[in-house]
């Protein structure tokens, strides 16, 4: 009797301990589809975002604005500059679409790079998603020339520093909200430009060819593919 008792308590153990195998499995697989979703959702609101940008370079404007927030309330609403992984950590209300746009701006979850404008040279990262806004793991760049792509959180950190030199030697401002500064700790500030709107329309091609061989020379060839 003993015996029978000890094999069916032996034999529920086996059963429950596959079925948390199972479960933990399920899990995993479940993670893993949310935060591809998730990844597909930035990648979808970046690629809306740039079309609202395309919009406002309209004759006579030559020059996306020198801040997201200043697009039209009825290209953009604020959720859009929202990382959608990161949407579940803000509130915001649909109804008053001009001042909640306004609103935005302290709390805005991308990195942007302002006064670029379709003339300027592909490839270069107008809208940087930093991995602090999906689990460390990376984020999705908007470049100019239309192309959004994942960049690997081991590549990231080059990415976003050769973005503030190309910045720099460019004369073009750098944005980040004030949210997103002490959410990295610091990392990701705005850098103001020091020369006048007037030279932020491009860059000298010397200029533009010296800081991306550096670049290149120090990123590599996984970054050299973006362009």
């Amino acid at each position: 009797m003993a015996t029978k008792t000890q094999r069916a308590i032996l034999e529920i153990g086996i059963i429950l301990a596959l079925v948390l195998v199972l479960a933990a499995v399920l899990w995993l697989i479940l993670a893993c589809a949310r935060r591809e979703a998730r990844q597909s959702s930035c990648q979808r609101n970046m690629h809306n975002l740039d079309l609202s940008l395309s919009a406002y370079c309209y004759p006579p404007v030559s020059n996306y604005p020198s801040r997201l927030t200043e697009l039209a309330p009825d290209k953009v609403v604020a959720n859009m500059l929202l990382c959608p992984a990161m949407m579940f950590d803000h509130v915001i209300d649909s109804n008053n679409c001009g001042k909640q746009l306004a609103e935005t701006d302290d709390y805005i979850d991308y990195i942007y790079v302002a006064d670029l404008g379709p003339a300027a040279p592909l490839g270069i990262p107008l809208l940087i998603c930093p991995p602090e806004n999906h689990g460390g793991r990376g984020g999705n760049v908007l470049y100019t020339g239309h192309s959004i792509r994942w960049v690997e959180a081991s590549d990231m950190g080059k990415l976003i520093d050769w973005t503030y030199a190309y910045a720099r030697s460019n004369g073009l401002d750098v944005i980040v909200s004030t949210a997103l500064t002490e959410r990295s700790k610091g990392r990701y500030k705005s850098w103001k430009s020091q020369k006048g709107h007037s030279s932020r329309t491009g860059s000298s091609s010397q200029s533009t060819n010296r800081l991306r061989d550096e670049s290149n020379a120090q990123i590599g060839s996984d970054l050299e593919t973006r362009k």
